[in-house]
């Protein structure tokens, strides 16, 4: 787990009991851009937070745009994911749609 504060596209995602999260459960497909801010200015995130953060940013949608992305990663033991997006805009306003799919099998032998 990690105890610097997380910060994605300007809000907390830590566990407010612990101050903690666990960067395995956040999808790299995920997150556009990662941005690691040094020394104390982290304080400005809380109290105790005089390490740096780490910054988790979303890239904003160009105007007039229909993108449309997709992939797939297969490994041993039948796991398979299947990431995808889709980002439309007009002259005022813009929608992005991202998910993940994963599957996996232990289907290693004793």
């Amino acid at each position: 787990p990690i105890h610097s504060p997380v910060i994605w596209d300007g809000f907390s995602i830590q566990s407010p009991m612990n101050g903690t999260l666990d960067l395995n459960l956040i999808p790299s497909w995920f997150v556009d851009e990662i941005k690691i801010q040094y020394g104390g200015d982290g304080a400005f995130f809380g109290t105790g937070n005089i390490g740096g953060a780490i910054h988790l940013i979303d890239q904003a949608i160009d105007t007039n745009t229909l993108e449309v992305k997709a992939g797939m990663a297969r490994a041993s033991f039948s796991n398979y994911s299947i990431p995808g997006s889709v980002s439309i805009s007009g002259e005022k306003i813009g929608f992005r749609l991202k998910w993940l799919s994963q599957s996996g099998v232990n289907d290693h032998p004793y």
